[in-house]
């Protein structure tokens, strides 16, 4: 009799003991029906502006499985079933996940039987999605008739019920899950919207209201692309197709300025957006941005990360000899001649690459030009990136570039793509006489409307 109660006791304490009690990881379980011949299936999740590996499993007649630890982050994940196949937005808030699809149509077929995150935020994409569709519908309609119309007039009218009515369904939605963090990922990919007596237009409404659903202290904002997503469309508000890239860039110290002040109370959000302006300042080459931001940074502002410190100082040494003022980094461009030695009121550097379909329409573009602008002592350089002899003469006399050309045939690894941070083609460089820098130009229309102004 004691064994037996001595047992039961015992079983008691095993069942209530909380580290056999709790659960220790999560699935992902999913079933893909027409699943090609592929054996293997990745997750991702995400952090810090991109995507992480993190799980592989072995697809067995289309299922698979994911297990993840109790620790793992709260946020947005992905799952990759082939090389041209994920299934994006997946959320994971400490629940069991189950999923079915079809291979050959995955996002209209895609559903949950397992987690109310996803459920809902499935919900929410496909109502999305279905709006979209009657957007296009009407927008396709107005082609159709002028601004003086009265149907045009009929058509606005039902885009701005159909604005109002998303704003009411997504509301509601929201109201309806206020304790799941797919809530918090619907809000803040909300646009705030002016009150009807708004004398402000909703450009400018925007310059002021952006952020107003963010809270910058949540850091779920690091675990989902919705604060990358959200930069890139918050500095689209201040591009100005008309501005030269130094009065953009000049544009774009205003988004800058504010991002860097609204972030400053969590320093790992304060981080992020410090990172991702540099990084995207530099990638499209707005230097006299990234000087700003990195001054900013290195004189005023104490929350960056010190690991950020001396890579943001060297970057900016090496950044600030190519902007505007600076005298162009010499080199060679035969054994006889220097970039130096040409002699010429103007001299353009063009980095490009003759597998660059938009390298060729600004060559093109200045090929015109600069047969007929010898008289205004114009000379080109253009500096390849290409890997191929062969390949890079071919397109030279094929295409008529009369100019010096200049390639090592280390591609992206070349010595002066180097040397001038060059992370696109095509990038320019216009210099003066003396060689320094005074323009880096967009388009060839900035190069040839430069130099005809100078006469």
């Amino acid at each position: 009799m004691l064994k037996k109660y001595g047992m039961l006791i015992l079983l008691i304490l095993f069942f209530c003991n909380p580290s056999y009690s709790k659960q220790k990881e999560y699935y992902i379980k999913c079933k893909i029906d027409n699943y090609k011949d592929y054996k293997n299936a990745y997750l991702y999740n995400y952090y810090w502006g991109k995507y992480n590996l993190i799980d592989t499993a072995k697809v067995i007649n289309g299922e698979f499985e994911f297990r993840l630890a109790t620790d793992s982050p709260v946020g947005v994940y992905k799952i990759r079933i082939s090389p041209d196949k994920v299934i994006e937005n997946i959320i994971f808030n400490n629940e069991d996940i189950e999923l079915t699809a079809d291979y050959k149509n995955l996002t209209e077929t895609l559903e949950f039987q397992k987690s109310q995150e996803n459920k809902i935020y499935l919900l929410y994409n496909n109502y999305l999605n279905r709006e979209k569709n009657r957007d296009k519908a009407l927008n396709y309609l107005l082609t159709f008739y002028q601004e003086e119309d009265t149907f045009y007039k009929n058509i606005q009218d039902e885009f701005k019920k159909i604005r109002e009515n998303n704003r009411l369904v997504i509301n509601q939605l929201m109201n309806d899950n206020k304790n799941l963090i797919v809530t918090k990922l619907i809000k803040y990919e909300q646009l705030p919207y002016p009150e009807n007596d708004s004398t402000l237009s909703i450009i400018q409404f925007l310059y002021e209201h952006f952020w107003d659903n963010f809270d910058f202290n949540d850091t779920l904002l690091l675990y989902s692309p919705i604060l990358d997503s959200k930069i890139n469309d918050y500095f689209t508000l201040y591009e100005n197709a008309s501005l030269s890239r130094d009065e953009q860039e000049e544009n774009f110290k205003i988004p800058a300025d504010k991002l860097l002040k609204i972030t400053q109370n969590n320093d790992k959000i304060f981080n992020f957006i410090v990172e991702k302006i540099l990084n995207d300042s530099e990638t499209f080459g707005l230097l006299n941005l990234y000087q700003y931001v990195a001054d900013k940074i290195l004189s005023d502002i104490t929350c960056v990360d010190e690991s950020q410190i001396q890579e943001i100082q060297n970057k900016s040494i090496k950044l600030s000899h190519l902007t505007v003022g600076n005298t162009a980094i010499d080199f060679e461009i035969t054994k006889e001649i220097k970039l130096s030695d040409i002699k010429s009121d103007f001299t353009l550097l063009i980095f490009w690459d003759s597998q660059c379909p938009h390298c060729f329409k600004t060559l093109s573009e200045l090929k015109s030009f600069y047969n007929e602008a010898k008289k205004r002592n114009f000379e080109i350089v253009g500096v390849s990136n290409d890997t191929s002899s062969v390949e890079l003469k071919k397109a030279i006399i094929e295409r008529g570039y009369k100019w010096f050309n200049v390639c090592d045939f280390k591609g992206w690894q070349s010595t002066l793509f180097k040397k001038y941070n060059i992370l696109a083609t095509p990038t320019m460089f216009l210099l003066d006489k003396n060689k320094k820098i005074i323009s880096r130009p967009i388009n060839a229309k900035q190069v040839i409307d430069k130099i005809k102004k100078a006469g």
